[in-house]
Order: structure tokens, then C-alpha cells, then sequence
């Protein structure tokens, strides 16, 4: 498949001078690479707020509370156990270029986990980035053994993105 792999980021009831853009736009970049080399797709990040972070989690997982990034893919079902019925479907940027799906972050709670963890935002936001396209492609963390190849891969996406590898 011809094209490149492009990331829309928007920012979204939030500071835009507080999200590293071009390092973000980095780390998806490196992520749609490094897991897929030979196919090129797209994904849009949205950096939000704490409280369009938890309706989403509310609607799309049944979980009523703030998290700090959710994953959605190109089309899902959502709340297949809640019995909600609603299915995103999102458009495709670039007609050769199949769309992988968005990842909503929550600045707020980056902040404050950033604050938790010692680390600064630039890199919490980085591994919530590659974290969420990481779902993206399938990865999960619900298993112990698969929480290691998650957050081992993330690690790995974040250290190049931020040039300590």
C-alpha cells in the first residue's frame, strides 16, 4: 500500500501551549512504524479535558471516572456489556491511507500522574501516545505477561521518540 502515515492532533478545551506537538506527532509516528513497517496508517490525537475524558470512558467502557487515555479503533461497538448502543465510525484523511483509529488523552490527569510518577509531562504524554496506538493495533495489559510486551514496547516507542536509546 502507497502513502505515508500522518497524525491529526487536535487540542480540545485545554492550554495548546502545554502539548508537545511535534514530540507527540513523534511518538505516534515512531509507534504506527515500529508495529507496522509495511503498512501505512493514519490516527488522530485529541488532547482534552479531565471531564470529556470521563464521559467517554462513561459511554464507550461503562466506567464512570476520569482515566488518562482511551483508544478507539477505526470502528467500534461500543459498551457491548452496559448495552449501549453506539458505534463510531471515522473518516478516512487520505483515501490510501486506512485509518487505524483515535486516542483521547486527558491533559489534567498527565499532569497530575506526571507530578506522581517524577516524570515531566513531555514524557507522560509521550507514553500515553504510544500507549493508546498501542491499543490501537490490539496490545492490551489485562495479563501479566502481556502487560510486559505492552509496557515494554512503550518504553522502547518513548526512549526513541525522546532520543535515549
Amino acid at each position: 500500500m502507497s502513502g505515508k502515515s500522518f497524525v491529526e492532533l487536535r487540542t480540545e478545551v485545554v492550554d495548546p501551549s502545554k502539548v508537545p506537538e511535534s514530540l507527540l506527532g513523534r511518538v505516534a509516528k515512531i509507534t504506527l512504524q515500529r508495529i507496522s513497517p509495511s503498512i501505512c496508517y493514519g490516527v488522530s490525537i485529541l488532547i482534552t479535558n479531565d471531564e470529556t475524558l470521563q464521559r467517554l470512558n462513561r459511554v464507550f467502557a461503562g466506567y464512570d471516572e476520569v482515566t488518562d487515555v482511551l483508544a478507539f479503533p477505526a470502528t467500534v461497538t461500543a459498551g457491548e456489556d452496559g448495552g449501549i448502543e453506539a458505534t463510531v465510525n471515522f473518516p478516512a484523511h487520505d483515501a490510501e491511507v486506512p485509518i487505524l483509529g483515535d486516542i483521547a488523552i486527558a491533559l489534567p490527569q498527565a499532569i497530575r500522574q506526571a507530578r506522581n510518577r517524577g516524570y515531566t509531562i513531555e514524557r507522560e504524554l509521550a507514553m500515553l501516545t504510544a500507549h493508546g496506538i498501542l491499543h490501537l493495533f490490539g496490545y492490551d495489559h489485562a495479563k501479566q505477561d502481556d502487560r510486559k510486551i505492552m509496557f515494554g514496547e512503550t518504553e522502547a516507542i518513548v526512549s526513541l521518540a525522546l532520543g535515549n536509546s
